[in-house]
């Protein structure tokens, strides 16, 4: 997986996939939620609470 990269290169590189994966898996649930309707999403956030 390294190949000729130095660490540094790689490490980053793997920070940056990371990072990646994180926002795509947030834009997800943001349209998620964008989605729904106002009532559902209201009784979800209550349901969390209790």
């Amino acid at each position: 997986m390294k190949g000729s990269k130095t660490w540094d290169e790689f490490l980053d590189e793997l920070a940056n996939i990371a990072r990646l994966e994180k926002r795509l898996k947030y834009r997800k649930k943001m349209k998620e939620l964008l989605e729904m309707e106002y009532e559902e999403v209201r009784v979800g956030k209550w349901a969390r609470e209790y």
